[in-house]
């Protein structure tokens, strides 16, 4: 999975065959803001099928 604005990563998995699948919108990470405050990022998930 990767956060929306990592478009490298994203333009990566395209280029291994991968396709979006997913999109969590405000999913927590395990980092916190600078404040305490738990992180919310949107982020995308990739996939390909095993026979692909």
């Amino acid at each position: 999975m990767q956060e929306d604005y990592n478009v490298r990563s994203q333009q990566l998995c395209k280029d291994l065959g991968m396709r979006q699948e997913g999109l969590f919108i405000e999913y927590i990470s395990f980092i916190s803001n600078s404040d305490g405050t738990p992180r919310y990022e949107n982020t995308l998930q990739f996939a390909i099928l095993k026979k692909e």
